[in-house]
């Protein structure tokens, strides 16, 4: 190859690369716009996807993106009479991670805090939470019926998108 090509060559590459880029963001915007349409009402959500903010459970790398979700109109009592709003976090993983993260997911079951968790999967991606990160860890009747219309709507949407 002469080097009158390389430099033509390179321009195309770059370029394809910045347009196969921009179609991940635009997928993965559509993706995010999806799960807050879906949200039951009373339910805000708050994207986190900047690096070294979002805190991942315990033995995970970050993810691509975190979503934490919370419901203020709604709340219950924790058993110390404290009023706690319903909520949860996912992480979101790149698909092709699954394998790697469900064996983290098993090692880790030996802690007892912040310990990652299977939500659910996607074409694009597989979500994980903690039992710490529902409903702030509280696990009772009034807690969960607050918290079960989000994880239906969640898991009702991440099923369309298998």
């Amino acid at each position: 190859m002469n080097k009158r090509m390389i430099i033509p060559i390179l321009i195309l590459t770059l370029g394809a690369i910045s347009v196969l880029s921009g179609c991940f963001r635009d997928s993965q915007s559509n993706f995010i716009s999806g799960v807050k349409n879906t949200l039951p009402t009373g339910w805000e959500m708050m994207l986190i996807d900047r690096k070294g903010a979002m805190d991942p459970s315990h033995g995970l790398d970050e993810p691509v993106f975190r979503i934490d979700f919370i419901d203020r109109t709604h709340r219950f009592n924790d058993a110390g009479g404290r009023t706690v709003f319903p909520g949860t976090r996912l992480y979101f993983y790149d698909i092709n991670q699954r394998d790697a993260i469900l064996k983290i997911i098993e090692k880790e079951k030996i802690y007892s805090w912040d310990i990652p968790d299977y939500f659910d999967e996607t074409d694009g991606y597989i979500i994980v939470t903690s039992p710490l990160y529902i409903n702030g860890g509280h696990f009772s009747a009034d807690a969960m019926a607050l918290y079960e219309p989000l994880e239906k709507a969640l898991k009702d949407y991440f099923n369309l998108h298998r």
